[in-house]
């Protein structure tokens, strides 16, 4: 689904390496270095994502589109995750 959308929208395909995505900071920093726009992650990541950037989230302003695949995204836990990718969001299986 990752190397799909990419391929479709033209966009390059950036997969980061495995001890960045279990770093926040250097995730972070990727996003913003490669001014990355369309994210794939699961539901646990983009919650992390949210605690870390909530209060400084200028490394996360090139996100258009975040995908979370996993669990339901949950919308009033108070940790800023469904804040961050509200605007963003799009239930897969609503449609359905």
């Amino acid at each position: 689904q990752e190397i799909f959308a990419a391929w479709c929208g033209g966009d390059p395909l950036i997969v980061a390496a495995s001890d960045v995505r279990r770093d926040l900071e250097l995730l972070g920093e990727l996003i913003a270095r490669e001014h990355i726009a369309r994210l794939f992650l699961p539901t646990v990541l983009l919650q992390q994502l949210a605690e870390r950037y909530w209060d400084d989230p200028a490394r996360l302003e090139s996100l258009r589109h975040i995908i979370v695949a996993g669990e339901a995204l949950p919308l009033c836990n108070g940790d800023g995750a469904a804040e961050l990718a509200f605007s963003f969001r799009h239930d897969a299986f609503a449609d359905h």
